[in-house]
Parts: structure tokens; sequence; C-alpha cells
């Protein structure tokens, strides 16, 4: 048998040969395009890649009781940053920070009682727990729900953002989808509906035998498959800052145009300010 070309005997002792030192690569910060870049989201962008060059780093917080119904930490890596920066597929963190930002702006308008957010990170993945449990968890959202309180509720397929205007006391679900697929996962639906049923015997209330869902294809369609995080981001700010009700009986008409990349660009800008203005 060879022996081994890495050992030496030295006095009946065995000694492994010095090795060579290895230095450990530094992670490369993704190249991003910042021509056209808002300028806040550029600043925030230049901070995440030196971030990256001095061995990573994330922003981290606590998103607050009222935001969501209950606290949880959250962490912006500089992924989610660069994600934003560069027009990619948007993570869950993303549009939760982005909502949390939209909070403010129902502070200023006193709108709180009337329009509230469930996390996505809670209840719309099937690693959230079983139907059950998920549906329990979205009643618990539902809980006190006023009569004209409405619930935005964004949800990923699994490789797709859409939203769900939910109003629990009118049992009525808005459908949005910007990229005109129209396919309600079976699952979700069923966990939507159900959440609604329990929020009814909560209330000892008698409801309808199905919940009652709109498909509002009227919403403007995102132009390529990437932009579904940051047109969810954009109905949920044009819902807010507009006549809700006026805004969803648009949508359930003719169909809209899709949004302008400065309008996108709006919904960017505000992230990266409410970022660096709260956190950095």
């Amino acid at each position: 048998m060879a022996w081994p070309k890495h050992l030496v005997i030295l006095t009946g002792v065995e000694i492994p040969r010095k090795r060579k030192h290895t230095v450990e690569k530094l992670p490369k910060a993704p190249e991003v395009d910042f021509h056209g870049m808002p300028k806040s989201l550029k600043i925030l962008c230049r901070y995440a890649q030196n971030m990256i060059k001095m061995h990573g780093n994330c922003i981290v917080f606590d998103m607050e009781e009222r935001v969501f119904g209950s606290p949880r930490p959250t962490h912006i890596l500089n992924e989610d940053i660069l994600q934003l920066g560069g027009m990619e597929k948007l993570s869950a963190t993303c549009i939760v920070i982005y909502m949390r930002y939209l909070y403010t702006v129902l502070e200023e308008l006193d709108m709180v009682g009337s329009v509230s957010f469930v996390d996505p990170a809670v209840i719309s993945a099937p690693w959230c727990g079983t139907s059950f449990v998920r549906s329990r968890k979205l009643a618990d959202r539902f809980k006190g729900a006023q009569n004209d309180q409405m619930f935005f509720i964004p949800y990923n397929s699994g490789d797709h953002w859409m939203l769900m205007i939910v109003h629990p006391v009118k049992e009525t679900i808005y459908f949005v989808d910007s990229f005109y697929q129209s396919i309600i996962d079976s699952e979700w639906k069923h966990v939507v509906n159900d959440a609604i049923n329990i929020f009814n015997r909560q209330r000892n209330k008698q409801g309808r035998k199905s919940p009652l869902w709109k498909i509002l294809m009227g919403a403007p369609r995102q132009p390529t498959n990437k932009e579904c995080g940051y047109y969810v981001m954009r109905f949920m700010r044009d819902l807010i800052l507009e006549d809700i009700q006026g805004v969803l009986a648009k949508w359930e008409g003719p169909m809209e145009t899709t949004y302008l990349q400065e309008e996108i660009d709006e919904v960017r800008d505000e992230w990266a300010e409410f970022v660096s203005d709260k956190y950095l």
C-alpha cells in the first residue's frame, strides 16, 4: 500500500505536511446599470455593493406589530437592494418593505382603519403551514375588521406575484394579476374562502355559501415576465392614493395599458428613500 504523500515520518509520529495557505475570495458585487436609475436608489445600490465588497452585511430592523398585526424581525439583504436597482424579480422582503412604507402613507391620510396589510411571508406560501393553518392565520388578521375595511395581500404562486384585495365583511375578493394568467390556485382560493368562513363564525354571522371572487382584467399589464413585483407595489400605491372603489371599478372594465417606466421608478424611488431615511 502506497504511503500517503501528504504525511512524513518523524521519530515515529505522523505529521501532515504544511499546505499552501488559501485566501478566501470576497463575493463579487453584481453588476448594476445605474443609467436612468432614481437618485436615491442609485445611492442605496452603491451602498449595497460596498457592503458586499466588505464581506457582506444586511439592514436589520423590527417590523412593528401595527403593520401586519404581529411583530417580526426583517432583514434587507444587499441582494434585495440590487434586485430593485437592476429591475430584477423581487423578493418577498422587497414587497414587505414597500408595504411598510405605504403604512406611513395610510397614517398620513388617516386611512389606517380602511386599509390593512397581510404579511405575504406568513400565509401566502405552502411552507407557511397547511391550508387550515394558513386560513386560521388569515382569519386572525381579519378579526375585528370594520364594514369598509379592506386587506391587501400580495401572493406569490411560486415565481409570480399577484395581489388580492379582500373585503371580509362583504365576503368579496378582488384578484389582480398583471400577467393575465387569470388562474387562481385552487389551494390558495380554498385558504381565503375558509378564512372568511372562520371570520363569519367568529362574528356569529351566517355568510354566503361561497365568497365572491372578482377577476380584475382591466388592471395594467406587465410587458415581460419579471415586473410582477413592481406592479403589485404600484397597484397598492394607486389604490391608496386614488379612490379605491373607483380604481377597482376601472380595473373591472376594459384592459388598461402597461405602466410607464417613470411610474415604476416612482415606486423604486420611494422604496429607496424610505430605507435610506429610516434604517441607514
